[in-house]
Order: structure tokens, then sequence, then C-alpha cells
């Protein structure tokens, strides 16, 4: 899968998990993920769920602390992606 499916489809796991609506044409690789996009852990954990069932990639919950933005989850699944 190419990075910008990838992309896509991250953008789409989001916008999913959010319960506030969010303009995603402002959003982008540099976007912060707490608190511009995720309220709380908890979402996070949906959306961790979403990312494993899409891409077959497992979130480790100590690499949370180093995933800050969106471009950090991006590139963590395009290095775990099948």
């Amino acid at each position: 899968m190419k990075r910008e499916e990838i992309y896509k489809s991250l953008l789409e796991i989001l916008k999913n998990s959010l319960e506030n609506p969010i303009d995603f044409t402002k959003i982008d690789e540099t976007t912060k993920v707490y608190p511009d996009l995720l309220p709380n852990s908890i979402t996070m954990m949906y959306v961790a769920l979403a990312i494993e069932d899409r891409f077959g990639v497992s979130l480790m919950d100590a690499d949370f602390s180093k995933l800050n933005t969106v471009g950090d989850i991006l590139n963590y699944i395009l290095e775990r992606a099948k």
C-alpha cells in the first residue's frame, strides 16, 4: 500500500473516531495528535484498534507516547505494515 493511500485511510479512521467534527482540510502530517485531534487516551485506544484492524499493525502501549503527530502515526504504520 502506498503512503498516500495509508494517509487517506488514517484520516478516515481519525474522522470516524472523533465525537466533535474537525475541518480535515486543515489537517496535515504536522498536526499534533494531542490536543488537536484526540481529546483523551480512550479515543486513542479506539484509533489504535481501528489501525490494527485496517493495517494489521499492532500499536504497542509503550509507543503511544512517541506518536505526537499525524505524521508520526503514518510513519509508524508504514514501518510496520504488512
